[in-house]
């Protein structure tokens, strides 16, 4: 699964100190609430200067739980 930050400008839309750049991490949990039984995937992490003109693309499996609720999160 790939998920995409779209619009996301580090310059404009990150606090962060002067030219220090930024990593970008992501994860996918499933939680069945019904059993107690969960489990998170995590994203390859994207570095990104603060000045880059756009995001790039956080990827990672699928949890392989076979049932819950999904949450993604970055």
């Amino acid at each position: 699964m790939r998920l995409d930050i779209l619009g996301l400008v580090p310059a404009m839309d990150i606090a962060t100190a002067q030219d220090l750049p930024m990593s970008v991490t992501g994860g996918w949990a499933k939680v069945d609430f019904a059993t107690g039984e969960s489990e998170t995937s995590m994203s390859n992490t994207v570095n990104l200067p603060v000045n880059a003109p756009s995001t790039d693309n956080l990827i990672h499996a699928a949890p392989t739980l076979a049932t819950g609720l999904q949450y993604l999160y970055c």
